[in-house]
């Protein structure tokens, strides 16, 4: 019955992890494709029809994401490292520098800021004939959130079921089982020969 109820224990274990690294992994996938969307927007705002100068353009950036600045965690610089553009979060909550040659192909990583986690994306971005070293996060408020109401699910669930299962398993095995007779061993064997014939 222990051993049972070890593999049982086991078993929701993997289980439940199982589902919690799954989803884990499929908000990132989320996550990351709102960030490549963001960049291609991105992308799109740093092609204008002229080349312009980079005051020109910075003050351009600035003009569209003013509106959204005390919502967005947008940092783009130039190829030297220069910044363009910075957010109000991230002026407040820098980031570690980053070279060109370090983002020769996007880097997703998760970063905690403040009191906030983030998944951001770094990369390159070509427009005009510049170089441009871009920086886009997203907030993983509401993807915590839900890996958290999971695991706190998970963690009252699994002793439940555990429960529920011993239950079941000591209930199925009193009835699977014969009862013990209260009858001297001479009478059980004359009862056992009678069966017999």
């Amino acid at each position: 019955m222990l051993l049972y109820l070890a593999l049982f224990l086991l078993a929701q274990v993997v289980i439940g992890e199982g589902m919690w690294l799954i989803l884990r992994q499929n908000l990132f996938t989320i996550a990351d494709a709102a960030l490549e969307a963001q960049a291609a927007d991105l992308q799109r705002l740093l092609e204008p029809p002229k080349d312009p100068s980079m005051a020109q353009l910075q003050a351009e950036v600035a003009a569209h994401f003013s509106i959204e600045r005390s919502r967005d965690y947008l940092q783009i610089a130039d190829a030297a490292g220069n910044i363009i553009y910075r957010s109000r979060y991230l002026e407040e909550h820098a980031l570690p520098p980053i070279t060109l040659d370090d983002v020769d192909r996007p880097i997703y990583e998760n970063r905690k800021l403040g009191q906030q986690r983030f998944r951001f994306l770094s990369k390159q971005l070509e427009a005009n004939g510049r170089t441009y070293i871009v920086r886009i996060g997203h907030p993983m408020r509401e993807e915590s959130a839900t890996l958290d109401a999971l695991r706190g699910f998970l963690l009252w669930a699994t002793p439940v079921a555990l429960l529920a299962a011993s239950a079941a398993g000591y209930w199925l095995s009193r009835r699977a089982l014969p009862k013990p007779q209260n009858k001297p061993a001479w009478q059980v064997r004359e009862t056992d020969s009678h069966d017999k014939i």
